[in-house]
């Protein structure tokens, strides 16, 4: 019995919260509606009346309805409230005071009468003491345990020094159990149903690419194809926090198929082969050609060449332009020095050297703006 005591008690509290987490995500919110009267039948205005949570804090508050021109007052309503059990409490001072219990199960509350019954005065209840001879004046709704009437204390089983009571369960679990595990399989398959609305749509990668992002980028492939560029900001065993342009988002390990560092569209010109050298009296010319392999428009690009004496010594340093694409910038700049990506272009630089210095080698720089 005690075995199946507590299955019956696994089994009611994963119940109990599956129920719980099923019914906030489907939580809808009602009005409950009413007027207040005193204990003659009037309508009371100009009141407050709370809406308290079954702890007993506030959830809300309203006032009851002023008197008009062929209406009453009186009347409140209370707009948004979540299902659950509330209390509506009323204190009009002299006119009296009221406490209504009201349950919000899945439709509107309304037409409730909140009666006022006056309290006895303050100054009444000062001047009466309570004595032990005077025991029977004191009302409350909690029976005295008397001394005459005693408890009987449960048997103890042999060789165990914990009391058992022995005595029938609240309710008849043995008939209940086969209910509890049918409701549990309903909600089983509704966990499962809001589980597959929950998966994220898929993005097309153009859309992807017309998205502004920050300068350190990664680009996942989830196994269903989507794909997702953000920079990663934190990184666990079963789980990443990515940080996108609509705000972050947290993947599953299990659903990521690739993670790849995805670099910020820029130029990149590089040597075509290595420049060729022609030595006269009183210079070199260097010559050769450059491409842009880069997703990116390079702009003014510069060639610059570097003769070193065999002492690392720096003997002479010229540098030139390239003969690109010509382009009008919106400053009104005019030049031919551009590529585009997967363009290329010749240069040509001549280096002023003197006849007394002699170069052992040569090194050969690019640069660009974007």
């Amino acid at each position: 019995m005690t075995k199946t005591y507590s299955s019956l008690r696994g089994n009611v509290f994963y119940l109990f919260f599956t129920v719980f987490f099923v019914t906030c995500l489907s939580a809808k919110n009602y009005s409950i509606k009413g007027v207040v009267i005193d204990s003659e039948g009037n309508k009371i205005a100009k009141t407050t009346v709370l809406l308290l949570g079954e702890d007993g804090t506030e959830v809300q508050r309203t006032e009851t309805s002023k008197k008009g021109l062929g209406r009453g007052g009186g009347k409140f309503k209370f707009k948004k409230v979540l299902p659950g059990g509330y209390s509506l409490q009323v204190d009009a001072g002299e006119m009296g005071n009221a406490n209504v219990p009201v349950v919000i199960a899945d439709d509107d509350v309304s037409d409730i009468e909140i009666i006022l019954s006056k309290a006895t005065s303050k100054a009444k209840q000062k001047t009466e003491l309570i004595t032990p001879s005077k025991s029977d004046t004191l009302k409350t709704d909690i029976p005295l345990i008397t001394p005459s009437k005693k408890i009987p204390l449960p048997p103890l089983r042999d060789g165990d020094t914990t009391s058992k009571v022995e005595e029938e369960p609240f309710f008849d679990y043995k008939s209940k159990i086969p209910d509890i595990q049918s409701q549990i399989d309903s909600l089983k398959i509704i966990m499962k149903l809001y589980e597959k609305t929950r998966e994220m749509p898929t993005i097309k990668e153009e859309l992807l690419d017309l998205i502004k992002v920050p300068n350190r980028l990664h680009r996942i492939t989830l196994h269903n194809g989507t794909i997702i560029l953000g920079e990663i900001i934190e990184e666990r065993i079963d789980k990443i926090v990515l940080k996108t342009n609509i705000g972050l988002l947290v993947l599953d390990q299990e659903t990521i198929m690739m993670i790849e560092e995805e670099l910020p569209a820029a130029a990149v010109v590089e040597f075509i082969e290595e420049p060729q050298v022609e030595i006269f009296s009183g210079k070199e010319v260097i010559t050769g050609s450059v491409t842009n392999t880069g997703k990116k428009r390079g702009d003014f690009i510069r060639v610059i060449a570097n003769l070193w004496t065999k002492t690392t010594e720096l003997a002479a340093k010229d540098s030139a332009f390239i003969n690109g694409i010509k382009m009008t910038y919106n400053t009104g700049v005019r030049t031919d020095t551009a590529l585009e990506p997967d363009q290329t272009a010749s240069f040509r630089v001549e280096v002023p050297l003197s006849d007394s210095l002699k170069v052992q080698y040569r090194t050969f720089d690019i640069r660009w703006e974007e």
